[in-house]
This record gives structure tokens, sequence and C-alpha cells, in this order.
């Protein structure tokens, strides 16, 4: 049995490392993705090697997903500097660890614990006669403060000197132990019997200069040359084996939803797959992609530290930079574009989510107000949003809104509409926020559909990517516009580019808002707020739908408050207008008709929705005041909303 051995590296020589482990030469230095094969203690170990990519953030969210039981992880972090925090060495450490750690326990979808095997590095640049102890105890602390995040696996440490022979020996007695008690705990796997011949084809298409099929393409081609006719679900468990003895790669998650080929012995007919299923690419040339794509796909060319300052790129010039040949370069950027490592604007440019900028332009003070949502992780001690997500949801921004409308930076984005949308990670990418303001009055509606319209898009891919392991929160208005204050100080000193997040946004869940909302109690949190003023009353009907005729005016439907507005605000023979129903809603007298009557014209407002909001009531109670006016023709236009409220969530 073979096994996948995932080593993560930031700063050590792990060729050495290997080369210690498995001999009997040392390798050059990696270039992209290095998969190998060794053996340790008579076992064949499957050696996945990432030392050599620069962009490994997206390559690693394409590759390290897996469902084996039998992976093993080593990440490597330096050690050097953790004897002081003075220069920030014990927090670049800190840093380094818990990211890759975070990384993992989102990427490893198996039930079981994987094995990961924890090695510092650079234990010479610490004081030599306390380096082991400094070493030991700084890894101690760290573990004891995220002890549920250690304990989504099993963790051996080890801190060593790579270049030092007898230092890495040390590890090779407890890899050993790892790798047997792995083959222990691992059920044996039934092998289908037609990976030979699948593998068969494989060979024959890599022979045509076949390096990758789309699942459709490549399940025909298959059924082609099976003496007899299988199942789907046959297939796919041979490919999936296959991918997991590294054989070829089957990269199923990251892709738009279609079909599965052949459900039926035989037959032509496709079904729906799961959202992880669908539209997979089958990797039959790992070579091609591991070295020729991915070893040159974070090229200095490409980065904004070569000095180019370019974001966006012509078809020559990203071949060039790819060092891409004539024959490779439409094969190579489509894959590129289906692994969304790189995306095609309308205008025939490419952008490289990766190689953006880092920090996005200034939050803007020109909005008055404020709403947003956020999506942070329910068990806050693990997890991450990936920088992968946030590449692919710039290009489905860009799908949507059309480059115009989009600007971009590494982990964010802006759209601008008439109101305007502002997508960001916070620093420890443990919370993904959707920013929405607005000056205009007639965009409010506008900045509501944004959140709505791109939340929905979030939610999509961490659905797909995560599971149920998210919350959405809605953002304080206050703290919104708090930040936008401090970024605008920050302009003034001189700052061009707004830093990212750092404390986390607080907010509140839909649940919450609708308990307040019952109890008729402000938002308790570190700031004061009704649950109107976080939500969009006139749009979101939610809280309408849910409390029915029970719900306060405020929460009156958008179209519905227009209409009663138009009815009420022109001036009745008999009295039957806005100043009555101030009447009788809250006994308005005349001095306080007379202040209504003022603001509405002056400011260009409607009298009775100024009324409303003064006088708020539940609906009920609004109805029983319109009869008792005789306006039927108000009391039919709540009724019609409340009819299409209960028909949309019957149709849900």
């Amino acid at each position: 049995m073979s096994y996948d051995f995932f080593c993560n590296e930031q700063t050590g020589p792990l060729a050495t490392l290997q080369y210690y482990l498995t001999g009997p030469r040392i390798p050059s230095s990696t270039k992209g993705v290095v998969c190998s094969q060794a053996c340790l203690e008579g076992t064949s170990l499957v050696i996945w090697d990432f030392a050599g990519q620069m962009e490994y953030c997206f390559t690693h969210s394409l590759l390290l997903s897996t469902s084996g039981p039998n992976t093993i992880y080593c990440v490597m972090f330096s050690l050097e500097g953790i004897e002081s925090d003075q220069y920030g060495g014990q927090r670049s450490a800190v840093e380094q660890l818990l990211f890759w750690l975070r990384f993992l326990s989102i990427t490893h979808s198996s039930q079981s614990k994987p094995h990961v095997i924890v090695i510092g590095s650079h234990i010479d640049r610490l004081p030599h006669e306390n380096s082991t102890l400094i070493a030991k105890q700084f890894y101690e602390n760290v573990m004891k403060r995220e002890i549920e995040l250690f304990n989504c696996f099993h963790v051996q440490f080890f801190p060593l000197n790579c270049r030092n022979l007898s230092d890495v020996n040390a590890i090779r007695e407890p890899l050993s132990k790892t790798v047997s008690q792995v083959l222990q705990n691992t059920t044996k796997e039934v092998i289908p019997e037609i990976c030979k011949l699948i593998m068969e084809q494989v060979s024959y298409l890599r022979l045509q200069k076949v390096r990758f099929q789309r699942w459709e393409e490549f399940a025909k081609s298959i059924l082609q040359v099976l003496p007899n006719p299988i199942y789907s679900t046959t297939l796919l468990t041979a490919v999936e084996y296959l991918h997991n003895i590294s054989e070829l790669l089957f990269l199923p998650q990251y892709f738009l939803p279609g079909k599965l080929f052949d459900t039926h012995p035989g037959q032509n007919i496709s079904t729906e797959l799961p959202n992880n299923m669908v539209s997979a690419l089958i990797i039959l040339d790992m070579n091609w992609l591991l070295q020729d794509i991915f070893g040159v796909f974070g090229n200095f060319a490409l980065s904004p530290a070569s000095g180019t300052n370019k974001e966006r790129w012509h078809r020559e010039e990203l071949a060039a930079a790819l060092n891409l040949t004539n024959g490779d370069v439409e094969g190579a950027l489509d894959l590129l574009e289906a692994f969304q490592l790189v995306f095609k604007t309308q205008e025939g440019e490419y952008v490289v989510p990766g190689w953006l900028k880092k920090g996005g332009p200034e939050r803007s003070g020109g909005c008055e107000n404020m709403r947003g949502i956020g999506y942070r992780w329910k068990d806050c001690n693990r997890g991450m949003f990936s920088h992968f997500l946030v590449g692919r949801l710039q290009i489905q921004l860009i799908c949507m809104f059309g480059t115009e409308r989009c600007s971009f930076w590494k982990g964010g984005a802006l759209v601008v509409t008439k109101a305007q949308l502002r997508i960001e990670v916070s620093e420890d990418r443990r919370n993904l926020y959707l920013i929405g303001g607005w000056r205009l009055k007639d965009a409010e509606g506008d900045c509501y559909h944004l959140l709505e319209k791109v939340g929905k898009e979030v939610e999509i891919l961490l659905r797909n990517e995560h599971g149920q392991h998210y919350e959405k929160i809605h953002l304080c208005p206050t703290e919104l516009r708090n930040l936008t204050v401090s970024s605008e100080v920050a302009a003034l000193v001189g700052f061009v580019r707004s830093a990212g997040i750092i404390e986390e946004l607080s907010g509140f869940s839909f649940q919450q808002i609708l308990e307040a909302e019952k109890q008729n109690v402000p938002l308790c949190g570190k700031w004061s707020m009704q649950p109107w003023e976080v939500l969009f009353p006139q749009h979101d009907t939610r809280i309408l739908s849910s409390l029915g005729m029970n719900c306060s005016s405020r929460w009156l439907e958008g179209s519905t408050l227009s209409t009663l507005c138009s009815l009420l605000d022109t001036r009745s023979p008999v009295e039957l207008d806005w100043k009555r129903l101030g009447e009788l809603l809250g006994k308005a007298s005349n001095s306080t008709i007379t202040e209504v009557e003022e603001e509405a014209r002056n400011k260009g407002l409607s009298p009775t929705n100024l009324i409303l909001i003064k006088y708020p009531v539940i609906l009920y109670q609004l109805i029983q005041c319109l009869t008792q006016m005789d306006r039927e023709d108000c009391v039919s236009a709540i009724n019609n909303m409340m009819m299409q409220l209960k028909d949309k969530v019957e149709n849900q």
C-alpha cells in the first residue's frame, strides 16, 4: 500500500530532509511540485514536495484536499528568533504554524484524524546552550493555547537542523512508527478490477499528448474500451482510487455544476452529482502539470515584486512569462482558467489573483449609510478562508458585474454601482466581510441587492468547500462607520492603500435580530442597535415573513410602503389621509402634524412615511386604524403583500 506524504514548507530545505530519510543522493533544488516514490521500512511512500511553489496558497488548495485515511502531512516552519519577540520572531513562527494547521483542518475531509509531523527548522540559529528547551517550550505553549485546533490531528513535533545528519536521523524511528500505525489503522481497500484497464487507456492518451480531460470526455473514452458496461459510480470509485495512489489527479471540488455521465450500465443517462463531484478534471500527465505548469506559475515575472506593476496581461505576455511554447499555450491557459488560477476579462486580458497587490483602495467616506454581512467559523479555533476561495469569488464578480464595475487586490474586491460593496478577509483569515455603503436615498435598494447577490455567491463557495462550518452575521453599522473614519485618518498621513481588518468586527445572527424584534428590545453588544438599523427594513422581508401581522410597521415591504404613501399623502376632502392616521396611531397633536408637514416639504419626504416612523405599530393595529378610516384601498395593499409573502415562502 502506498501513502501520501504531503510536505508543506516555507523556509526549511525539505529536499535535504527527504534525502536523509530515503537516500541515497542529494537531490537538486525542487521546481514546482515534485511527486516521487520512496521506501521506508519496506513500505512504499508517495511523497509530494511543495517546496518549489512560490504561489503556494492556490496550488495547495487544489492538491492538498484529500479524504484518504493514509495521509501524513509534514509542516515545516522556522524556529529562528523564537527566543524573543523583540523583532517579531515568536509572532512570525506562531503565524506560520497556525496558518498551516488551520489550512489542513479544512482540506482534509476524512472522518479520521490525519497525522501531522511538525518540524521546527533552524534550531541551530537559537542560543546554543538552550536551543532544544526553548523550541519545545515554545511549541508546548502554542499547543496549550490552541488545544482544540491541535486535537484535530495526531501531531508530533521535532526541532532540528535539517543539514545535520544526526538531527534528521532522530525522526527516522518515529516516522517509521507513524507509517506502521497508519498501516494498521487503515482497512484494506478493495481495488476495483477496472483500474488496470483505465491506466492502459490513460497511458494511451498520454502518448497522444492528451494531458487532461473533463469528466464526461474522460468517461466516454474509458467506456469505449471497456469490454463490459459499468456503472458510473464504479468508474468514479476506480478513478478516486487511482487518485489516492497518485496514478492520476482527480480534481472535482472547484468547478461549476455539471452532470455525471452514464449512471446505468450501457446507457447515456446524466444525473446530478453532489456539489463536490461535478464537472471534474482528470489530470493524465501529472508531471506536465506539477513541473511545467505549476513550476512556472509562481514565476517572478508575474509578481508585483518584479517591479512591473502589471496586474493584467495579454495572452502573449502571459505565455512568455510562463515560458509556454506554442503547442502548450492553449492547453495550459485553458487548464489554468479551469483551475481558476487565472481569469480572462471581457476585454481579453488575463488576471492572476495570486499576484495581485496587497491592500485595497482606501475606504470611501462618501457613503453616509453602511451595512454589511460577515462570515466566520463556528469553531473559532480552527479553519480559515483561503486565498483560493477569494480568488474564485473575484472571478465570479467579474462575470457578474464586468471589469468596469470591479477592482481587485490580493484578498479583496470592490464593486461599484449606485452603491458600493467591498469584500475583504481579515488579517488572520478567520473572517470574510461584505461591507456595503450608499449616499443617495434611492441607492439603498441597490446596496441591499449587491449584498444579497454577492452573499449568495459566497455561500455557494463556502458550502462546496467548507460544508456548514461557518456562520453568517449582520455587521454593526456604527462599527463600519468607525472603520471608515479610521481609514480616512490613515489616508491623511500618507497611506494610499488600506490595511486589512485586524480586529474581528462584531455582528448579530438573524436569529438574534428576530428575537430582539419580538421582544421589542435593542440588540445587546458593544454597540446598542435597534434591529431595523442592522437590516434593510423595506427590502429584507424575513422579519415580516416570520412575524406576519404581529410584525412592526417598520418592516413594511418597500413597494407596499410606497403604495400606502401615494394613497395617503394626498390630502383627502374628508381628512382621511396621513393626518388622520397620525391621530389614530399616536394621538398626534396639531403641532406634531405641522412639524411633520414642514419636514416633508423641506426634505422632499413622504408625510405618511414620517408618521409611520414616528408611530410604529404592529400591522394588525395599522389595519385596524385604516379600517376605521374606511381606507379599504390601503388595507387591500397590506393584505396583498402578506399573500405574496406566503406564496413566496410556499414556493421556496
